[in-house]
Parts: C-alpha cells; sequence; structure tokens
C-alpha cells in the first residue's frame, strides 16, 4: 500500500536554540502554567488566567527555537483570524543527550532523536474548545526530500521544521507553533506530582519489558510512568493503544494539576516547574505577547471542551521489514477540512475513527 512522493523541498535544520539565561526561581512557575495548557489542553488553561497580570515578558524566558518551515507561499493557507494550530511532538531519549543539547546550534544530528507522539492541538478563534488529534508516529507518509517514510523519521532528518512541513503537506492545514516534549522528562514530573491513577480495564504484559499490567488501578511515578506511555508490544492494536496511553496519561496529569490545588501552593510549583523547563521548548514565535493572548482567551476552556481523537487509517502492513500504518489520506484531509471549518464534532459522528474512550476503558 504505496503514497506518492512528495515533491523535494529543502528544510534547513534545526539551529540558534536561544541560549537561555538563568531563570528567576520566583518566576519559574509561569513557565508550567503555559507549557501545559499547550501540551494537555483543556483545564489547565483555566488556571492560567489569575495571573495574567504578571509581567509577560518574563515568559520569553522559556527556551525556544527557529521554525523554518518554508514561505508562506509554499504552505497551505494561513488562518486569518486568532485561530491557532500548534503541533506537539514528544521525543524519545536521544543516547543520553537531552533534546535541548542536541538542539543546540551545530549541535543537532540526524538519527540521534525520533519523535515518539505527534499531537496536533487546534485552538479555534472563540476559545471555546479545542481539537486535539494525535498522528501514530509509525505512519506512512511522503517526506519532503526524503521520500516516503515513517513520520518519526521526519523529525530525527531535520528537526521541527520538516516534521511540520510532513504534517502541513499530510493535513493541508498550516501549523502555526511547535512545542517540543521530552517525555523521559515526565517521570520526574510525575515523581514531584505525587504519582497519576490510571486504570487499566484488562490484563495486559509488556513483552520489551517483561512486565505484566494487571486488571485494575495502577499508581504511575517515574520509570512507571515512562513504561506505561511507551508501551506497544503486548497491546492488541499496538502502536494505536499506544497513542490511546499516551492521551490518557496526559489527562491524567492535567487533572492532578488542576484539581488538587498544586498550583497555588508556592512550594510544590517551584518544584513542578524545575522539572518541566527540563523537557520543553517551544518556537520562537511564542513568545510573551502570543503566550499571554492565548492564555487570556483561553481561560474558561475546560478538559470537557476538547475533543481527541486519532487520524483516520487503513492497515497496519510491513514494508521493507519494518511495520507501517497507511492513513487514509484523504479521509484525513476531510478530517482536518472539518477541523478547520470548526465542525469536528459533526465529523467524527458521522465516521468510524479512533476516539479516546473513558478514563476506565484505555487498555
Amino acid at each position: 500500500m504505496g503514497v506518492d512522493e512528495a515533491t523535494a523541498v529543502t528544510v534547513e535544520r534545526p539551529s540558534r536554540w536561544r541560549r537561555i539565561r538563568s531563570f528567576p526561581r520566583r518566576h519559574k512557575w509561569i513557565t508550567l502554567l503555559v507549557v501545559l495548557p499547550l501540551v494537555l489542553g483543556g483545564g489547565a488553561l483555566a488556571v492560567v488566567a489569575s495571573y495574567s497580570g504578571y509581567a509577560y515578558h518574563q515568559l520569553e524566558e522559556i527556551p525556544r527555537f527557529e521554525l523554518n518551515v518554508g514561505p508562506d507561499s509554499e504552505r497551505p493557507l494561513r488562518p486569518a483570524d486568532r485561530t491557532q494550530n500548534i503541533l506537539l511532538i514528544g521525543v524519545d531519549e536521544g543516547g543520553g543527550a537531552s533534546i535541548q543539547d542536541a538542539m543546540q546550534a551545530d549541535q543537532w544530528k540526524p538519527g540521534v532523536f525520533r519523535s515518539d507522539s505527534m499531537m496536533f492541538l487546534h485552538l479555534p478563534e472563540d476559545r471555546k474548545s479545542a481539537d486535539l488529534i494525535s498522528i501514530p508516529r509509525d505512519s506512512y507518509v511522503p517526506i519532503p526530500g526524503h521520500g516516503t517514510d515513517k513520520l518519526n523519521a521526519a523529525f530525527s532528518y531535520g528537526g521541527p521544521a520538516l516534521l511540520a512541513k510532513t504534517v502541513e503537506n499530510l493535513t493541508g492545514v498550516y501549523v502555526d507553533h511547535v512545542a517540543v516534549i521530552d517525555f523521559s522528562g515526565f517521570a520526574d514530573l510525575t515523581t514531584e506530582l505525587g504519582g497519576v491513577d490510571v486504570y487499566v480495564p484488562e490484563t495486559v504484559r509488556d513483552t520489551m519489558r517483561d512486565y505484566t499490567w494487571t486488571e485494575g488501578w495502577h499508581h504511575l511515578e517515574g520509570e512507571r510512568a515512562l513504561w506505561y506511555v511507551r508501551m506497544r508490544y503486548g497491546l492488541p492494536r499496538g502502536d494505536f493503544d499506544r497513542v490511546q496511553r499516551q492521551q490518557n496519561f496526559l489527562r491524567a496529569i492535567v487533572d492532578k494539576v488542576t484539581r488538587s490545588g498544586m498550583v497555588s501552593d508556592p512550594v510544590k510549583r517551584l518544584q513542578l516547574v524545575d522539572q518541566v523547563q527540563e523537557f520543553v521548548a517551544t518556537d520562537e514565535g511564542l513568545d510573551a505577547r502570543v503566550l499571554g493572548g492565548l492564555i487570556q482567551s483561553s481561560r474558561k476552556l475546560r478538559a470537557d471542551d476538547v475533543l481527541v481523537a486519532t487520524v483516520p487509517y487503513t492497515g497496519t502492513p510491513t514494508i521493507d521489514g519494518a511495520s507501517v500504518v497507511t492513513l487514509d489520506m484523504d479521509a484525513t484531509k476531510r478530517m482536518f477540512a472539518a477541523v478547520v471549518d470548526e465542525r469536528l464534532e459533526k465529523w467524527l459522528q458521522r465516521n468510524d475513527v479512533d476516539q479516546l474512550p473513558k478514563r476506565d476503558d484505555v487498555l
């Protein structure tokens, strides 16, 4: 089941991470209140609103990188209103290197990092809802300048810019911003949170790690949290079940943050942000003005207002010895057209695609 190759384009390698000055501890918690909404969507956005009076220039201290996807004339139409499309990229380990180190100027090496998860966050102009769409990392898609390959190879070849370009070609939708998250840092984050709880509806065995997830509730923190979000072997639907685990895990984190009241505890929020800053960075376009606007305009958004789904797919064949996911390209385009037109909920009702189940139904 093949896919036509895209026309080759030149995408500059990621470079010029802005050297970050030390961030005064009394302001570090602002990063958490900005990053969690971008990464998790929904409920955490409401928490940010009460702090909007703080100087937005502090938000500029968040680690940032250049994002050169190409001229607008070669990209999908940029939204004319306040709609925001943010590509969230979760990366795996890079041979001991942090994603921050790897993306410093002149240090990016193709093949070191691959994106472990990709989520497309759409915030409509009225900010009354949000769409969070996962794209499986093994999706077999055209990568500009590199033929057809797994989607996560795009990040390895050319970092955020090439992955954003690939996603734009796939979806037909303009990517305004990119946030990169090192998922290994989530292990430390869950420890700082005191762990999160997830329910496993039936016993499954992780054949890669020789670990059994028994039916029932599991308290996740540290390394076991990583095992949960990275498990694929032993799950009936492989990468599709892993995608839902990642979505469910993020849902559990935002629930813990928003319901525990810890963002109002100065000591706890400083501890949390110390962890968050180690594994999150955004493109330079997400400056204080843009972030401040997102925070203020999304203050009434709640978790129940967020639609969570996965792009349509047709199968999981083996190509050149590798297991891949073949997407329904036409349906994917139609799905994202529905996103742009603010009618995704109706589209999902008429089409059979994966949506995030209830908390106690995620395998």
